[in-house]
Formats: structure tokens, sequence, C-alpha cells
């Protein structure tokens, strides 16, 4: 299962990347792989009740103008996976509510 979305954010390419990783953390992810410079962050959670655990990617880049755009997908790591019961959905949800915020 795997859920994606965007979002442009009006906040600079550096302040948003730091953003995402506070609302990564917040939202109890783990960094796996940061990298500025890609525009890359990976993260994933670990095992609930609801899941045997997410993995997050986002991905930004600078539009220009104090411009970014941020991408994002959730899906989970047991790859055979049928429900997600709306978990995937939910991670992205969350990061999209927390830029719309700033």
């Amino acid at each position: 299962m795997k859920n994606q979305d965007s979002i442009k954010v009006s906040l600079p390419y550096g302040e948003t990347f730091k953003h995402c990783q506070k609302l990564l953390e917040e939202n109890n992810f783990k960094t796996t792989k940061l990298d500025e410079e890609a525009g890359k962050i990976l993260a994933s959670s670990g095992i609930s009740w609801e899941s045997f655990g997410e993995k997050v990617n986002v991905e930004l880049e600078d539009l220009g103008n104090q411009q970014t755009l941020v991408k994002l997908s959730s899906k989970s790591k047991f790859p055979i996976t049928i429900v997600d019961w709306g978990k995937n959905n939910e991670n992205v949800k969350k990061i999209i509510e927390g830029l719309q915020k700033l």
C-alpha cells in the first residue's frame, strides 16, 4: 500500500527542509537518510497495532522566490500488505497539515 501527495510551501528551501525534518520527528518517525543537497529525507516508523511500520519519503525542490515544492509518499514496510487501515494516508496528511500551518 502506498499514498502520496505534494504541497507548495512559501518558505526558502533550507527552512522548509528543517521543518520537514522536525515534523517527521514530531510524528514519531526515525530519519534513516538525510541529504539536504539532494533534497531527500527518508524516514520510517516502527510496528504498531495498525501496521508493521511504514517508510516515508520526502523530496524537496527549490522553486525560487522563496517557494519550495515538497513531495511526500508513505508506503508499508511489509511488501505484501493488502490493507493499511489508512495509515499511509494519515502519515502523508499529518505532514501536509504541519506544512500548511507554516
